[in-house]
């Protein structure tokens, strides 16, 4: 290759010669794979090879026509991946950040799902849950509850949703709601408080859950990111999809420390708004508290589900008396309920034999 590039023929006779002083190099074929070399004089005639070692030759490279051609087809060949690195790196950050703005984006997704939707969410998972479950539906016990209830209700501005409250006879501690309004209370914590505050401040927390839409975006988040996308952009049929593949079952999901904080907090506005004092919150959190210090692996703690479900600890009762200590002084109304005549008909309703 001293004066051209040589190429033999598979007959081992035709000889091509092209002079090195005016061969051109291009880069052609699947994803620029193969080296195509011609003579300006013989346009009829093109060389191609496979063989990548040609832009390394010292010859070619001693020689200013070939050895620019060589590193322009390099150069191109740097940018052309520096451009497929990039377009990765952007779909990787993309991808990321839109693993990281999960939390937002299910909150907008909730926001806009039409109150029907929420409800049926909401139906769906009270229709699950309430299989098997003994559900105290006495007209009176109910009335009581209403009337427990009515200065509460009147003081939350959610106009979203409409609330149901039912009572399943349960030894458990324990309350949970669900999307569209679905609040529901056991027994078990029902006879144990000693302060109708206590039982509307455990309400309010679960209401202000709802009023959030935390089992929502629970459940959005729950999803693939590519539903989660979906959502945003105004297409729920994915989500109607979850619901009936087993929504109950996602709305079981514990919610997270901030959502929990974020109850309390929503929760307690609701509580002084209604002229309740929050300490009921505190005071039944420290129910739990003392019963499950009776004994660790007893039966004290397999009875203690809103424990389980709910992140209580001493901090966080002195996070709520911090929050407390925030709000504006006042001297709240006493609870006008009889707590003990309440309770007493919800043990007439279940008889001795299941206390």
């Amino acid at each position: 290759m001293d004066n051209g590039v040589n190429f033999l023929g598979s007959d081992d006779k035709t000889a091509i010669i092209l002079p090195l002083d005016q061969l051109k190099i291009k880069r052609g074929g699947a994803s620029d794979r193969i080296l195509f070399l011609t003579d300006p004089a013989k346009p009829e005639v093109t060389i191609h090879t496979a063989d990548k070692s040609l832009l390394k030759d010292p010859i070619l490279l001693g020689i200013p026509n070939t050895r620019s051609q060589i590193q322009n087809i390099q150069g191109n060949r740097r940018t052309g991946l520096a451009i497929v690195a990039g377009i990765l790196l952007l779909i990787a950050g993309c991808f990321v950040g839109l693993l990281m703005a999960r939390g937002p984006i299910a909150h907008a997704v909730a926001k806009k799902l039409p109150p029907d939707l929420e409800q049926k969410i909401g139906q769906s998972s009270f229709s699950q849950i309430s299989v098997g479950a003994k559900r105290v539906n006495d007209p009176e016990i109910q009335d009581d509850l209403h009337e427990l209830l009515q200065p509460l209700m009147a003081a939350i501005p959610d106009k979203r949703h409409e609330f149901q409250f039912h009572i399943f006879e349960d030894k458990s501690l324990n309350a949970f709601a669900m999307p569209g309004g679905f609040v529901v209370i056991h027994t078990g914590l029902l006879l144990e408080v000693k302060r109708p505050e206590e039982i509307l401040g455990v309400l309010a927390h679960e209401i202000a859950h709802v009023t959030e839409q935390h089992s929502v975006r629970n459940l959005v988040e729950s999803a693939g990111l590519f539903l989660v996308v979906q959502m945003f952009l105004g297409d729920v049929t994915g989500l109607a999809a979850l619901i009936t593949d087993g929504s109950a079952k996602l709305l079981q999901k514990s919610f997270s420390r901030a959502f929990e904080e974020d109850a309390d907090d929503v929760g307690l506005q609701y509580l002084a708004d209604a002229d309740i004092n929050p300490e009921g919150l505190i005071g039944l959190l420290q129910i739990l508290m003392d019963e499950q210090n009776k004994t660790i692996y007893g039966k004290a703690m397999n009875q203690l589900s809103w424990l389980s479900t709910h992140p209580t600890t001493d901090d966080r009762i002195a996070a709520l008396r911090q929050k407390i200590s925030k709000l504006p002084p006042k001297r709240y109304s006493p609870t006008n309920f009889n707590l003990a005549e309440f309770q007493a008909k919800l043990r007439q309703h279940i008889g001795e034999e299941n206390l």
